[in-house]
């Protein structure tokens, strides 16, 4: 018995040293200007891929600012389940040994959910992040649908001069100091630093960065959307949204963002507008009037509503839209595979 004992004293010892706490970090001053969102959540994930579906997360990692400082961090490595590729290694120095003792992604992504709770979220090139962070929520059903803000596009307005744009080239440029560059909690507090850079350059161009209020009649539109394909056993998990001027524009997902819908539903002039011919949707519009677009719309045709809930009798119409931005999507798979590309927009 002694003996056994004594193994399985030893085996857990050796699993605490397999998995080091490091401190979190809070309470930290990065600017006395929170500028144009006063509290924010940076993300940043590790991955084994670049495929939100097939690949898997193996760390995640976000601080928390509010009014311009760090006032909570998270931090987590998260077991794959799968063998890391060397490719991925190379990248992050996330090896097997690292992740064999830590928590799966089910156990992982609530707490991390959690701790990012309704706020913003942030981050560069931030589409990929939450690509990840938005599919594995739904396999959990879970939902992740937080406002989002990319620094990469605000490194591009506030250095437009600068050659390259990438996390490493803004931390070099503007001497930021990074223990372990490409380990997520060393990027979130780059990401941070490099927002908040950003933001004095904007502020003296007189330019004001912000997040676009998303309306409640908006939000339940889009929900509407997404049960309706969800009825169609179509998988709505990457669908994501934007607002740009008066529409909600429903896109693809967040790696191919080509909008399938767009809806406006403020003013006196509510519709639904579609990149499909208006002769070819007027038998799925039954008591709904199609028209063409005017110059001013992109698109091609639009369906004149009253409110939100004749979204609900347009099932027809949103399928087919979905389908044809599903059709596109793999058209152009197929034609940057057969020029020997794989598609991937993380910059």
């Amino acid at each position: 018995m002694r003996g056994l004992f004594g193994f399985l004293k030893s085996l857990t010892i050796s699993r605490k040293k397999a998995e080091p706490k490091e401190p979190e970090i809070k309470k930290v001053r990065l600017s006395d200007d929170p500028g144009p969102i006063e509290e924010f959540v940076i993300i940043d994930i590790e991955t084994t891929g670049l495929d939100s579906r097939s690949d898997k997360i193996v760390e995640l990692a976000g601080v928390k600012i509010k009014k311009g400082e760090i006032v909570d961090s998270f931090r987590s490595l998260v077991n794959p389940g799968v063998p890391i590729p060397k490719e991925a290694i190379a990248i992050h120095h996330i090896t097997d040994q690292m992740v064999k003792y830590a928590p799966r992604i089910d156990a992982v992504l609530p707490k991390f959910l959690e701790f990012i709770g309704d706020l913003p979220v942030g981050g560069h090139n931030v589409k990929f992040d939450y690509d990840f962070i938005q599919y594995n929520a739904y396999l959990l059903g879970m939902n992740f649908n937080n406002p989002f803000f990319d620094t990469l596009s605000l490194c591009r307005k506030a250095f437009p001069n600068l050659k390259s744009h990438k996390l490493a080239s803004m931390v070099e440029y503007l001497k930021i100091d990074v223990k372990n560059q490409h380990r997520a909690f060393d990027d979130v507090l780059a990401t941070a630093k490099v927002y908040f850079k950003c933001w004095e350059i904007l502020k003296e161009k007189g330019v004001q960065p912000r997040i676009t209020e998303v309306s409640e009649d908006q939000i339940a539109a889009f929900d509407m959307v997404k049960q309706i394909l969800s009825s169609h056993n179509i998988d709505c998990s990457q669908i994501c949204y934007g607002i740009s001027s008066s529409h909600l524009s429903i896109n693809y997902s967040m790696s191919y963002p080509r909008w399938f819908l767009k809806i406006k539903l403020s003013g006196r002039m509510k519709y639904i507008v579609t990149e499909l011919e208006p002769d070819s949707i007027k038998n799925m519009v039954d008591n709904f009037t199609v028209e063409d677009c005017p110059k001013s719309i992109n698109g091609r045709s639009r369906v004149l509503i009253n409110s939100a809930e004749d979204i609900k009798r347009l099932d027809k119409l949103i399928v087919e839209c979905f389908r044809r931005a599903e059709r596109e999507y793999k058209n152009h798979q197929e034609l940057f595979y057969s020029m020997g590309k794989e598609i991937t927009f993380r910059l």
